[in-house]
Formats: structure tokens, C-alpha cells, sequence
């Protein structure tokens, strides 16, 4: 099972603040924490039409209600779409568990924050006659925004050397200029 990077074990005193609230509020309260993490992926509307198990009314009611008790197939498809263990909305100490996306091996390779990208740079220095003199190739599994913010800083680096090869090239010009009289 592959963890999402933005979701997060919830353990000790998290926990325990969670085992602590009544029934409709931990739904409520795992849905809330869902979509602050996956903005707008976990509003009422949204976990009825992509869950298919519930109309938005009835989740409305289902978490604001305390004698809410729905019937084990919609709570059992609730948490499976939450991809929660159930037993979290009923047991008095529930044991901890990850709260965001979850994965098999090789599934969610599109997810952005996952190292599901190879980066390949190839850098060779030659010769002002064209022969190679460095050769090396570099490869790099990482996650999409690290891959962006690397193509960031190569571009930078490669500015700032062309801005002092620029420097150079008007120094040797002026010294030029100095030696021929």
C-alpha cells in the first residue's frame, strides 16, 4: 500500500481527541479533515456524487445528528470511500489509521506528489573542437513539483552563468582594447 504525501497517520493525543467525540461528529470531523488536505474533493455534495452511497442530504443530517445511526452498508461504504477502517466510527478506542488517499503498488502514478517521475540530465562538457571531455548521465525517480522546482533552479544557475560569461567577455574586450595601444 502506497501512503499519499499529504494525508497523515492520525496516533496519540490527535487520537485520542478523536476517540473522544460522539459518533456523527467523527464522520463529520474525518470528512472535514479530508478536505482541507484535498480542497473541495470531501464537501458534502462532492462525497455524495463521487461516493455514490449517500445524497447530500443525508450526509448533512447523518453528521449533524447525534442520534444518527445509519445502516452498516452506507457507514461501510462511507469509510471505504473515505478509505478509513469502519471501525473508527464505532469503537470506543479505535486503533490509528492514515487518513488521506491510499494506493496499491503501481496505482495513483499520476498523483503530483508522489516520486512517480524519472528525471533524466545528461551533461557533457567539450572541447572548443568538439571532443567530449565529461560525459555523465544522471537519473532520479522524484515527485513532480521537486522535478519543476529543479528545472526552476537549472534555469536559473544557467542565467547566472551566461550573465558572467557576458561580464567576461566585456572584460576581455576592454583589456583588448588596453593592450593594443
Amino acid at each position: 500500500m502506497i501512503y499519499d504525501n499529504a494525508g497523515r497517520w492520525i496516533e496519540g493525543q490527535e487520537l485520542a481527541e478523536f476517540a473522544s467525540l460522539p459518533f456523527h461528529e467523527r464522520l463529520k470531523w474525518v470528512r472535514e479533515e479530508l478536505n482541507k488536505v484535498y480542497v473541495g474533493d470531501y464537501s458534502v455534495k462532492k462525497v455524495a456524487v463521487t461516493s455514490g452511497v449517500i445524497s447530500h442530504m443525508g450526509l448533512y443530517n447523518m453528521e449533524s445528528n447525534e442520534d444518527s445511526r445509519p445502516r452498516p452498508q452506507k457507514l461501510q461504504g462511507l469509510a471505504d470511500f473515505y478509505q478509513v477502517p469502519i471501525s473508527i466510527f464505532t469503537a470506543n478506542a479505535p486503533d490509528r489509521f492514515f487518513l488521506g488517499k491510499q494506493y496499491e503498488d503501481g496505482e495513483g502514478t499520476s498523483d503530483i506528489r508522489g516520486a512517480n517521475y524519472t528525471v533524466e540530465i545528461n551533461f557533457s562538457l567539450r572541447t572548443p573542437e568538439g571532443a567530449e571531455t565529461i560525459h555523465e548521465s544522471l537519473s532520479l525517480k522524484m515527485r513532480h513539483m521537486d522535478a519543476e522546482e529543479l528545472l526552476s533552479r537549472l534555469q536559473n544557475e544557467l542565467s547566472l552563468v551566461q550573465k558572467r560569461l557576458d561580464q567576461q567577455r566585456k572584460l576581455d574586450e576592454a583589456y583588448d582594447l588596453l593592450t593594443k595601444k
